[in-house]
């Protein structure tokens, strides 16, 4: 089963993602699993998942 993020929190403000993309990324040998969702007001987010746990790794476009 892939695992995709549906919604997260950030400065209080419930994020919905409307779409994105999956990368896995081989360092090693450990994968490492990026994302980049798009929210619908247009900014994207970057997360990473690490067994279950989720960071957010950078964001883009107005705030």
């Amino acid at each position: 089963m892939k695992t995709f993020p549906r919604e997260i929190e950030f400065d209080g403000e419930a994020i919905s993602f409307a779409s994105g993309l999956r990368y896995l990324v081989q360092k090693g040998a450990e994968a490492i699993r990026l994302f980049d969702m798009s929210g619908a007001d247009g900014r994207v987010w970057r997360l990473r998942e690490d067994h279950g746990n989720w960071t957010l790794l950078a964001t883009k476009g107005a705030f």
